[in-house]
Formats: structure tokens, sequence, C-alpha cells
């Protein structure tokens, strides 16, 4: 990870912010979450992510 990156998301504000964006994903049994990070993983490619 880029050093400029990795400071932003070890702020203070960076861990509870994405905790509240992610809270959603994670009550859905965590398919949401595995399918948002399938879709990261495959650099946000709709038709790698549906395989």
């Amino acid at each position: 990870m880029e050093p400029t990156v990795e400071a932003w998301t070890r702020a203070d504000t960076f861990q509870p912010a994405a905790a509240t964006r992610l809270a959603p994903l994670r009550d859905s049994n965590g398919e949401l979450l595995e399918t948002l990070s399938t879709y990261l993983d495959e650099e946000s490619s709709l038709a790698h992510t549906a395989k």
C-alpha cells in the first residue's frame, strides 16, 4: 500500500467512518461485503466480479 494511502486509512476519523458505511453490508450475512471485496479485488470489473 502506498504510504499516503496507509497514513490516510490510519487517521482517527477513517475507521469509524468506514465502519458506519460498511455496517449495512455486514448486516447482510456477509454476502454484500464479499461481493464488494471481490469487486475491488477484480479492479472494479463487473464482468469479473460476476464470475
